[in-house]
């Protein structure tokens, strides 16, 4: 919620004004940032509606990300414009990303949103969004419990209790036991919320694979050098193998220092 010095909410104009509009905001690392801008433009009648926000020149201006249909921008720029921004615009100041009901969000590689108590977590929660969804190939890193704080992002109520009721009775994050998870509770409470993709899952009702990838072929290819890049490769050996036996010489005069001291 963004507040100006007298109390008034600054983001009730933008949500009445734009709750109609069918803006897509796609948060991503930044080196995904690019994939997708092309992938968007390619399914697109109108390429110019794909706007990319993120960069230092970045234009901060809450009309112009909404007036296009999706808006491409980062983990690090979402926290920047809520936290480093905020701080230097004072008390007027409102994220722009905050200041537009979104119809839907996407977080790739959302697992980035695992732990809550990181300004990435925190700001991209703040945005406002009809719908919600998270992207990721890894949900889980190191424990069930990582999916705790992403299905906090995506709006799922009472995710602590759900949490308990899964096998523990901690107060959450790294306080959950892992040899206390009940996996079958755990997939009673992902099944309603995840759309898992397999390689050989198919359409419905035909024999076409969501991913249908040609057979592998491997094929070895011999190149061959000329005389002037197989010197280039020797004197590199030649260096490789000096340094191993400077590395080997070292280690044995340390050994060989410290022998004495052992035999005293």
């Amino acid at each position: 919620m963004c507040l100006s010095s007298n109390g008034f909410d600054l983001t009730h104009i933008y949500f009445t004004c734009r709750s109609l509009l069918k803006t897509h905001a796609q948060i991503c690392p930044v080196s995904l940032v690019g994939q997708w801008i092309e992938e968007a433009r390619s399914k697109l009648s109108d390429p110019g509606l794909v706007y990319p926000y993120h960069g230092q020149g970045r234009l901060r201006n809450p009309d112009i990300l909404s007036k296009n249909s999706i808006v491409v921008t980062t983990y690090n720029v979402v926290a920047s414009d809520a936290f480093y921004h905020s701080a230097k615009g004072g008390t007027n100041y409102c994220p722009p990303l905050e200041m537009i009901r979104w119809w839907r969000i996407i977080a790739d590689e959302g697992h980035c949103l695992k732990e809550s108590q990181t300004n990435i977590w925190k700001s991209c929660s703040q945005i406002v969004s009809d719908h919600k969804w998270i992207v990721t190939g890894t949900p889980l890193s190191t424990k069930v419990f990582d999916v705790k704080n992403q299905l906090a992002f995506l709006g799922i109520e009472y995710v602590n209790k759900m949490m308990q009721l899964c096998g523990t009775t901690g107060s959450g994050g790294r306080n959950y036991a892992s040899n206390t998870v009940i996996p079958e509770h755990i997939m009673y409470l992902l099944k309603p919320i995840v759309l898992r993709h397999a390689q050989n899952q198919k359409y419905s009702g035909t024999e076409t694979t969501l991913m249908s990838l040609p057979p592998k072929k491997e094929r070895t290819h011999y190149i061959d050098f000329d005389d002037e890049y197989v010197k280039y490769l020797y004197c590199m050996y030649c260096t490789c193998v000096f340094v191993s036996y400077v590395s080997e010489i070292k280690t044995l005069t340390s050994l060989l220092l410290f022998f004495p001291s052992l035999v005293h």
